[in-house]
């Protein structure tokens, strides 16, 4: 079986192995192998002929990488680039199911896909995209907060389930009632 995996995570494409100096290391990716064999992951890139060792391991057996161009701008979040469609959909022709890691433009559009292919699509949230936005501390920032929190939000209620990646941080913003305001 084949799973898409979504999300804006630089991943860093060196002698042909793909490395993330984050934190989507090839072990994080270990769970889904219980129930798929193939995981295409779509993210924007980079290509770095220095390494650091800092860095870690994300390729491996069963783990396909696509390169996406970056969306973090106004124009392709309104204007998603023909070329990024494309891949995306490629990447969803015949696969089983998609987990949809948000806030992410990369994961917005593919939820948006996978819900006109009728793929399911489970979704990770992994920050507020409220706080994201905000935390920039620009204009801009501070006004696509509404937007992507509210885009966000929809992708949710339109996917099959929600898992919260960071229960720490949700529990601390329930408990100081300044409620993160994607899923609460």
């Amino acid at each position: 079986m084949k799973m898409v995996f979504a999300h804006d995570h630089y991943f860093i494409h060196h002698d042909e192995k793909v490395y993330s100096p984050g934190k989507l290391p090839y072990s994080a990716f270990a769970r889904y192998f219980h129930h798929f064999n193939e995981i295409i992951v779509l993210s924007r890139y980079k290509s770095d002929s220095s390494f650091s060792p800092h860095w870690t391991l994300a390729s491996g057996d069963g783990m396909v990488f696509k390169k996406i161009e970056n969306h973090s701008s106004l124009k392709s979040v309104l204007l998603p680039s023909r070329k990024n469609v494309i891949a995306i959909k490629e990447a969803l022709r015949g696969c089983d199911g998609v987990v949809i890691r948000l806030p992410s433009e990369t994961g917005l559009i593919t939820a948006k896909l996978a819900r006109q292919m009728n793929i399911p699509y489970v979704v990770e949230v992994v920050a507020c995209p409220w706080d994201a936005m905000v935390g920039y501390g620009s204009l801009k920032g501070l006004l696509y907060a509404p937007v992507l929190t509210w885009r966000v939000k929809q992708a949710i209620k339109k996917s099959l389930g929600c898992y919260l990646c960071d229960r720490q941080f949700f529990a601390k913003t329930l408990s100081q009632q300044t409620s993160c305001s994607v899923c609460f």
